[in-house]
């Protein structure tokens, strides 16, 4: 994966879940972090700490709402990119 990143050299990375955040950043409590930006410096890029999308398939209307709110982050993020250049 360190290669793949470090050629694509992305603005953002979406971690979906507790093991890809901590695979990112290093950290656990994806809860904690839920929403987040925080930049990864062994990676070099920012990370998104998202839900994973499971409660989808689950009957949890919270943890849905948290999903959804991560994602809205990710459209904030995005625009204030595009915007800044």
């Amino acid at each position: 994966m360190e290669k793949e990143i470090a050629l694509i050299e992305p603005k953002i990375i979406i971690a979906l879940g507790a093991m890809a955040f901590k695979q990112l950043t290093g950290m656990s409590g994806i809860m904690k972090h839920q929403g987040e930006v925080i930049y990864s410096v062994k990676y070099r890029t920012n990370v998104l700490a998202v839900l994973h999308p499971s409660p989808y398939y689950t009957n949890n209307p919270e943890r849905r709402k948290m999903f959804d709110d991560g994602l809205e982050k990710l459209n904030a993020f995005l625009k204030g990119y595009d915007s800044n250049g």
